[in-house]
């Protein structure tokens, strides 16, 4: 769940590709900087205060990997996804060890990326303490049924409502 307060620092040397990201993730509800230096990039983590970094691997001057360390020592909580166009096994290991919330290669689809976003942020949140999303009201269930457009959502919440009433334990 987007929050108005959720911050994404752009970090890429390629400055067209970090404006579009930009521009889609702030189309997805997020209030994005960007940050064209790697060198840089610490900084405007310090100062822009992300809920997320979104950083590339293969930058001039400093890598993302050697950003993600610089963060994960300074900053342990905070989800940081790197993106690289040349993507390897070996990396994606050494980025998931060092405490990557995610690796992913470019190309990508629009939701992959805002879908390993909105896991790292809620990861992120509930190990921080704080709550991920709940229904509240006797209503709030027929809101998401009412906003869901897939045929076979609707009709495992409507099941799940109608179960809910009892004291049976459903597993979905």
């Amino acid at each position: 769940m987007t929050r108005l307060t959720d911050k994404i620092l752009i970090v890429d040397d390629e400055v067209d590709l970090a404006e579009a990201l930009g521009a889609l993730l702030g189309r997805a509800g997020y209030a994005c900087a960007v940050c064209t230096d790697g060198a840089r990039a610490y900084d405007a983590v310090v100062a822009e205060s992300p809920d997320l970094v979104l950083t590339d691997l293969k930058m001039a001057g400093i890598s993302g990997m050697d950003l993600l360390k610089r963060v994960r020592s300074h900053h342990p909580t905070l989800p940081v996804i790197l993106l690289t166009a040349f993507a390897t096994v070996d990396a994606a290991v050494e980025a998931m060890r060092e405490g990557a919330a995610d690796f992913l290669a470019k190309p990508f689809l629009p939701e992959e990326l805002l879908a390993k976003i909105r896991g790292a942020v809620e990861r992120a949140r509930l190990r921080n303490g704080e709550s991920g999303p709940t229904f509240r009201g006797e209503h709030a269930l027929w809101e998401v049924v009412a906003a869901s457009q897939n045929p076979r959502m609707r009709e495992i919440l409507s099941l799940a409502e109608k179960i809910a009433a009892t004291d049976s334990k459903v597993l979905i």
